[in-house]
């Protein structure tokens, strides 16, 4: 969910500025006005949860090629809430302040405030491939102090 800015125009007039109206720029995109094609091959920026998944399942299809029979492969995946009926992206600031989001969106396929479930998602999906589950690691993070800060 995070866009590091790698994305380029290819093709098309250089001179035209890319206004893509409601669509916003995501890998493979093109320009309505110059067809030049917007190429920003980063992960995590997918329309959609099952383009994501798509892609990630890539991934692990090139691991597979490379590791050894005895080799294992870890994934670390963060999870987020689905906005529900929401329409439109706060992209006043903070993480989606500058990842160029469109003004409206599609509605989610789940109620609002719902955890979506995207490590379990892609644990199966990935298990559907071909690879065995061995286990999830919980990563707990506490929000106590740290005994190395100051506190008051």
């Amino acid at each position: 969910m995070r866009d590091y800015g790698t994305g380029a125009w290819h093709g098309g007039d250089p001179a035209c500025g890319h206004r893509l109206g409601s669509t916003h720029r995501a890998d493979g995109v093109m320009c309505p006005a110059c067809q030049a094609r917007w190429v920003d091959p980063q992960y995590g920026l997918e329309a959609s949860l099952d383009a994501y998944l798509d892609h990630l399942l890539a991934v692990f299809d090139q691991a597979r090629r490379v590791l050894t029979p005895t080799g294992t492969c870890w994934v670390n995946l963060g999870d987020s809430y689905s906005a529900g009926t929401r329409l439109a992206y706060d992209t006043t600031g903070g993480i989606t302040g500058n990842r160029r989001l469109p003004a409206g969106r599609r509605p989610a396929p789940l109620p609002a405030k719902n955890l979506i479930g995207v490590p379990w998602r892609a644990a199966f999906a990935i298990q559907a491939s071909g690879w065995i589950l061995r286990n999830a690691v919980v990563w707990a993070k506490s929000n106590l102090l740290s005994p190395f800060r100051a506190c008051c």
